[in-house]
C-alpha cells in the first residue's frame, strides 16, 4: 500500500531476474494505495522487457498485506508462489537461490534472511537481525522455522490446499510457515 517510492525500483528488479524464464508472472496486488503506486506499476510494466500477457494488477480495496495476499491466491494457477514486499531489496540470483531450494520434496515454502544495513540500523537492531538470522538458519537446518522472514517467502501452492490468511490476524509469513508444518512440509 501507497508504495509508490519503491514499485519502479522493485518492478525492475523482478523483471530483471524472471525475464528469461517464460513460466514466470507478475502478480501486483494494490493494496487501495491512495498515492502513484499503480500508474507507476503499469508505466514500469509496460516499459519493461515483459510481454503484457505476463503481468497483472488486481486491486484488494481494501488495505492490509493478508488481505491482499488472499486476492492474489485467487486469481493464482500455479506450483509455486513468490511473494514479495515491495520495500525489500534482493540480490542478484534470488530467484535460482529460492528455485534450488526446492528440489527437497519436504521443503514446502521457503523464505529470505534480512540484510543487514549498518547505515540504517541501531546496534541493538543490528544484533537482533544478526541473531535472528542466524537462529532460522539453524532452525530450518534441523527441522522447521515458524518465524520467516516475510519481505520475501515462496511456498508450493499444492501443499496449502484452499488455505487463506487470517486478515484481522498480523503475521502473514508465520501463518503461511504454520500451515506448511500442519501439512507435513519443513
Amino acid at each position: 500500500r501507497n508504495e509508490a517510492s519503491n514499485a519502479k525500483r522493485k518492478i525492475i528488479e523482478v523483471v530483471d531476474e524472471i525475464k528469461n524464464f517464460d513460466k514466470i508472472d507478475i502478480l501486483i496486488v494494490n493494496s487501495d494505495s491512495n498515492d502513484e503506486t499503480e500508474k507507476i506499476s503499469i508505466e514500469t510494466l509496460k516499459m519493461s522487457e515483459l510481454a503484457e500477457n505476463r503481468w497483472k494488477i488486481l486491486t484488494s480495496g481494501k488495505p492490509g498485506k493478508s488481505i491482499a495476499i488472499n486476492v492474489a491466491l485467487e486469481h493464482i494457477d500455479c506450483d509455486f508462489i513468490i511473494m514479495m514486499d515491495t520495500d525489500s531489496s534482493l540480490d542478484s540470483g534470488w530467484l535460482k537461490t529460492i528455485t534450488n531450494g526446492f528440489y527437497e520434496d519436504e521443503i514446502g515454502l521457503i523464505s529470505g534472511f534480512e540484510k543487514l544495513n549498518n547505515s540504517k540500523s541501531t546496534l541493538s537492531k543490528l544484533e537482533y537481525k544478526k541473531y535472528s538470522n542466524a537462529l532460522r538458519s539453524r532452525e530450518s537446518g534441523l527441522d522447521s522455522c515458524f518465524v520467516v522472514e516475510g519481505s520475501i517467502i515462496a511456498w508450493r501452492t499444492a501443499i496449502m490446499g484452499d488455505f487463506r490468511l487470517l486478515e484481522n490476524s498480523n503475521a502473514d509469513d508465520c501463518q503461511l510457515a504454520c500451515q506448511a508444518v500442519r501439512n507435513g512440509f519443513r
